[in-house]
């Protein structure tokens, strides 16, 4: 591996090239970072799912990138709960869960509950 140069930083290096395109650029007030946030904000607009661009951005945790980028996809809420009014391709769902313990007589009879053990 080559030395490098006396007083080289590779931080300062890479902000002075950042600055330097940015201004051949005419672009004012702009930060390393603003680079950032347009990658996850463009990935997330363009339908990469929030776990991917989590990832992609290296983030510690999911909830942050969704905090920060999921307002950009706000029918991605209301798509997911659309998937409940689809009907059924087999046909129609009999009963719940819920149906099991609680539900209308000609669902449970003949439904043996589970019993507890201990």
């Amino acid at each position: 591996m080559g030395v490098l140069p006396e007083g080289w930083q590779p931080h300062c290096s890479h902000h002075k090239g950042f600055l330097g395109c940015a201004k051949d650029a005419e672009l004012e007030d702009i930060h390393p970072h603003d680079l950032r946030r347009t990658f996850g904000s463009w990935l997330v607009q363009a339908g990469v799912g929030i776990e991917r661009v989590s990832g992609l951005l290296r983030h510690g945790d999911v909830a942050i990138t969704a905090r920060v980028y999921a307002h950009l996809r706000p029918g991605d809420l209301a798509d997911a709960v659309a998937i409940l009014d689809r009907p059924e391709r087999s046909g129609s769902i009999t009963h719940l869960h819920t149906d099991l313990h609680t539900g209308p007589r000609e669902v449970t009879a003949g439904i043996k509950k589970p019993q507890l053990s201990g």
